[in-house]
């Protein structure tokens, strides 16, 4: 019978070629690549010509569009699926394996093809390098757990239910979780907002910060403690990949191998610590501890990485018998965390970490002990449904420095935060509404980007705004965090959810008018306004606000002691009247 086949071959790093993640392309590079893969002749079509308006070059849709845009992709995710790997068998050569696989490749892009022209349905670019998708073939295949990594602040548009689909149809016994990263930036009400809804779908989620453990404890303070293991683990990772490498010498010693893992492992079900000798019991345990876990509801508390280690341990299934370690692999989104949770899981920087997405260019296996090895896939944009193209680029899933134009972005980024934000965290002043505009209407890009650019000196030919330089400096900032905007569940209100627990960021003690945060006392309303600004940004950002604001008072009270002290005829040094001007508090009494 056929049976999946994890690999054509593995090769060493230095031997590999240099790929190149492909999301976008332009008419004539995917003509030219469509043709080289199917090796066969094609003829122009003539495409039905659509006249677009102003409204939506920018990327703005009306609710009613966006009602009828949920509704067909409601109608039509079953036909949105990833690229899953053909069937193959031992007796298939290396040149057939690869050909089937390019004719897979072509058929899932016809399918899609065909979905993106119905009226409405509008799919986001996805990964087109052929490459890629083995890279995840290989992750799936290896993985005991496939954890995928998600972004706390979007869920939805990162979590792909084809994949788990594929990694059940692999094997029943992998185990499938996901794990919202980022979750820092989300308060506890809206983590169990998202935990009751991954619960009614049938979904097991844990929520974890990567960036909130490596600053609990530094890659660099564990560092040299991790020497010693390394080398240990060094030599331990060479005799298992001993144990595990595929034969070099043919495709048929590769299929022949596979085979008999496969024959082995379907005979006997390992038990979660993977003993042997159980036999029937084995069987009878995993079914126990499955429906155990499936009776578990979802928490909302943040995980720490001894937690997480601990909970993909009980969770996980050696599927290979012969195997003495547990892998877990981690798929995901490019720029949604991978990399930085296997560090912070190995308190060590064993994967490279860059801000422009698709840093990662080949799955790599890490032993975090001689019973749990990691396994970290390069970044994968995977098909899903969107409003609009630009969600992606907002979303941090296209490379920033690479986009066409800015303009749709910052329009979108401008719908979800206030203009007020905007003004307080960049100190910029952005122009009114006209006297027959909507007062209430957020701004324009062109509004905001000249404002921003004008104040830091970004100017283009002619004295004009740099609108590009000043797009670039907001979407990044929106992408690492320091502006925020958390997206809701299905069929709950967005403008409710994003207020949950927003005193929560400003550690309030109870009541919004009156509390105390970072040590300073607010009070009404300049406590509804840092208030506002905290469901926005972050709370670092509102730390430099309560500091300049805390400054600010300080001078104040120094200028009117100045006043007093010299209406009172008291004679005072120019150092004097500079420390209470400044605000400077010493211990001196002047007058």
């Amino acid at each position: 019978t056929p049976q999946n086949y994890s690999g054509v071959g593995e090769t060493t790093d230095w031997a590999r070629l240099p790929i190149k993640s492909i999301t976008q392309e332009t008419t004539l590079d995917d003509f030219f690549r469509t043709a080289s893969l199917a090796n066969a002749d094609f003829k122009a079509q003539k495409l039905d010509v659509k006249v677009l308006s102003r409204a939506e070059i920018v990327g703005i849709i009306s609710p009613e569009e966006r009602a009828r845009r949920w509704k067909l992709m409601e109608e039509n995710k079953g036909a949105l699926t990833i690229l899953k790997r053909p069937k193959v068998d031992r007796s298939m050569t290396k040149e057939a394996i690869l050909e089937a696989e390019e004719e897979a490749y072509l058929a899932w892009r016809k399918d899609l093809a065909k979905l993106e022209q119905v009226d409405g349905v509008v799919i986001t670019p996805y990964e087109r390098n052929l490459e890629f998708w083995r890279q995840l073939w290989q992750v799936v295949n290896r993985s005991d757990v496939l954890v995928q990594v998600v972004d706390a602040r979007q869920p939805l548009l990162f979590y792909s239910s084809s994949l788990s689909e594929y990694v059940k149809e692999v094997d029943s016994r992998k185990e499938c979780v996901i794990l919202i990263n980022k979750s820092d930036f989300l308060t506890r009400q809206q983590r169990q907002v998202w935990a009751k809804y991954f619960d009614s779908i049938g979904v097991r989620v844990l929520f974890f910060s990567a960036l909130s453990v490596q600053d609990q404890y530094p890659i660099s303070d564990l560092a040299e403690e991790s020497e010693e293991a390394d080398e240990k683990q060094e030599i331990s990772t060479k005799r298992k990949a001993e144990k595990q490498s595929f034969s070099e010498s043919g495709i048929d010693e590769m299929c022949k191998d596979f085979d008999e893992a496969s024959i082995s492992s379907n005979s006997e079900n390992s038990t979660l610590q993977g003993d042997d000798s159980e036999g029937e019991e084995s069987g009878e345990s995993f079914v126990s501890v499955h429906e155990e876990l499936a009776e578990v509801e979802n928490g909302c508390e943040i995980l720490l990485a001894d937690e997480l280690i601990e909970v993909l341990c009980r969770v996980g299934v050696k599927c290979d018998k012969e195997r003495e370690f547990l892998v877990v692999g981690f798929v995901g989104y490019p720029n949604v965390g991978k990399s930085s949770t296997l560090n912070a899981l190995c308190g060590t920087k064993k994967t490279s970490v860059s801000a422009t997405p698709g840093k990662t260019k080949h799955y790599q296996t890490i032993f975090l002990r001689e019973d749990l090895q990691l396994c970290d896939c390069p970044g994968m944009v995977m098909p899903s449904f969107a409003y609009t193209q630009e969600d992606l680029v907002v979303a941090g899933i296209l490379p920033i420095d690479e986009m066409r134009n800015c303009i749709p972005p910052i329009q979108v980024i401008c719908e979800q935060i206030p203009k007020e934000v905007f003004c307080v965290l960049y100190g910029i002043s952005i122009r009114p509404p006209k006297e027959f505009e909507d007062p209430n209407r957020p701004p324009t890009p062109h509004e905001l980007l000249a404002a921003h650019a004008c104040s830091r000196g970004f100017m283009a030919t002619k004295g004009n705004p740099h609108y590009d330089r000043a797009a670039r400096v907001i979407l990044k900032d929106y992408v690492k965090g320091r502006l925020r905007y958390c997206h809701a569940p299905p069929d709950t209100d967005s403008a409710e959810y994003v207020v949950l627990g927003a005193a929560e960021r400003l550690q309030l003690d109870g009541d919004a008018e009156f509390g105390t945060t970072f040590g300073m006392r607010l009070e009404g309303e300049e406590a509804s306004r840092m208030l506002r600004l905290s469901v926005y940004l972050a709370p670092t950002e509102l730390h430099k606000l309560l500091e300049r604001r805390e400054r600010q008072r300080q001078r104040q009270v120094g200028k009117d002691a100045n006043r007093v002290a010299q209406e009172s005829g008291v004679n005072l040094t120019d150092f004097d009247k500079w420390a209470l001007n400044e605000g400077v508090s010493f211990n001196l009494v002047f007058f």
